[in-house]
């Protein structure tokens, strides 16, 4: 990614965990970088209920 400009800073990002939420980019980075929690398995088994019509 250096290629990019894009730098992460490794301690922030290994402090965002749990479902926290933030940014984790280094001083000079090209772009922000972000953790967003998300509830994947939530929306698979939402979307499976509404494909067989259980809802």
């Amino acid at each position: 990614m250096r290629h990019f400009g894009i730098k992460m800073d490794a301690e922030k990002n290994a402090g965002l965990y749990g479902g926290q939420e933030g940014s984790f980019q280094a001083e000079g980075s090209s772009v922000e970088l972000w953790v967003i929690p998300t509830d994947e398995e939530y929306r698979i088994a939402q979307e499976t209920r509404q494909a067989l019509k259980l809802v």
